[in-house]
């Protein structure tokens, strides 16, 4: 018990040192939480995984769907998940500003400041900006989460 006081002494000197208002931050908002947080991470989080099959099912027709869209509008086949043949059709093919891009190992950046500068310069820029988003939300979240589902409980069981 000593050693726990001395050692929260010790922390809480070096929240100071960093600031005035996180020593405040964690006795008025991180402490009195602690509580609830435990009791959301003991009692999970319901998923309802049929739903979340249903629209990882939607969100893939819409993804063959936009990449479809994004072939005929850029006139040839090209990976939209690869950002190597996306720089290749942008500034090489289709001779978009590359001024608006800058070189990488590979070729030219495709990132996503770089796409948003570009949206309105073809329309095939648009289209892959989607793609990539709806693809982001599907393997990040609709896809994820029912792995994470804990088969004991049904629930998914966050650390907070």
């Amino acid at each position: 018990v000593h050693l726990t006081y001395r050692l929260a002494i010790d922390l809480v000197q070096q929240l100071e040192q960093l600031g005035e208002a996180l020593p405040q931050l964690l006795s008025e908002l991180e402490l009195p939480l602690e509580p609830v947080l435990a009791q959301m991470e003991a009692t999970g989080i319901r998923i309802d995984v049929p739903y979340l099959q249903e629209l990882g099912q939607s969100m893939g027709d819409k993804l063959q769907q936009l990449e479809q869209q994004a072939i005929a509008a850029a006139g040839e086949e090209f990976n939209l998940a690869s950002p190597k043949q996306l720089g290749e059709l942008l500034f090489n093919t289709l001779g978009l500003d590359r001024k608006k891009s800058r070189k990488t190992k590979t070729g030219w950046s495709t990132d996503a400041a770089v796409l948003e500068k570009l949206e309105d310069a073809h329309p095939v820029v648009p289209l892959v900006l989607e793609h990539r988003t709806l693809s982001k939300l599907k393997s990040t979240y609709v896809d994820a989460l029912p792995q994470l589902v804990e088969s004991e409980t049904g629930r998914v069981h966050t650390d907070f």
